[in-house]
């Protein structure tokens, strides 16, 4: 697939996430107090394994991939994935990182501004560790964006793009049920995904550039 096309489906999912934006502006805790692993424990293991697609060992899995399709098919274009993946699961990790442990590092999560609102939630009786603070933004959520946008270029048919747009989708939400993280927490994870991607896509394209001009340079003078 190339850029034009890429980019203009990007825009696409760019768009559509921007229709999640109003539930950002709900009240604080609106839909997290409302759904829950709390109020529906028989979800839990659900969301719980689901969630796991946005742990860091998730981007080692696709490097793996890419540099195996790398090692059979050794060509510019494989050699263009490899470099465009890096560059944007390093900008989405930098991102993540500085704005969840400098620029918000005090952010209050919802176990620890919303527990006392109902005396039945027992939290011992999950096995899951729930964090207090770093709320902003969703790292597992910005990690399994890059990773399902990044992957889109592999996929020609619609049908299986909005299944994995909804996988993103869901992977984040499953952070809201875990309790881990508010609304705008998952909203701007998934722009941060996104961004990270098509940054890089930009990057690799300028750098891989600036190697070829070079020695189109070198021919040019040397018929001279």
């Amino acid at each position: 697939m190339n850029s034009k096309k890429r980019n203009k489906r990007y825009q696409h999912f760019a768009i559509a996430l921007l229709f999640l934006a109003p539930l950002t502006l709900l009240p604080k805790g609106f839909i997290e107090t409302r759904y829950n692993l709390f109020e529906y424990p028989e979800l839990f293991s659900l969301f719980r394994y689901s969630t796991l697609l946005g742990d860091g060992w998730m981007l080692l899995a696709v490097l793996v991939f890419i540099l195996v399709r790398l090692h059979f098919y050794t060509n510019r274009k494989k050699l263009k994935e490899l470099y465009s993946f890096i560059f944007a699961a390093a900008l989405m990790s930098l991102t993540v990182c500085l704005l969840k442990n400098i620029i918000f590092h005090n952010e209050l999560r919802p176990i620890a501004c919303l527990s006392l609102q109902n005396a039945h939630w027992d939290t011992t009786q999950f096995n899951i560790h729930f964090n207090r603070l770093h709320s902003f933004p969703s790292g597992h959520t910005a990690t399994f964006a890059c990773i399902g946008f990044f992957l889109m270029r592999f996929i020609k048919k619609t049908f299986y793009l909005r299944l994995l747009f909804i996988g993103i989708l869901f992977v984040g939400f499953s952070r809201m049920f875990l309790f881990q993280h508010f609304a705008l927490d998952v909203f701007i994870g998934l722009y941060i995904g996104l961004f990270s991607v098509v940054t890089a896509d930009k990057i690799t394209a300028l750098i891989l550039n600036k190697r070829k001009n070079p020695k189109t340079v070198l021919v040019l003078n040397n018929s001279l």
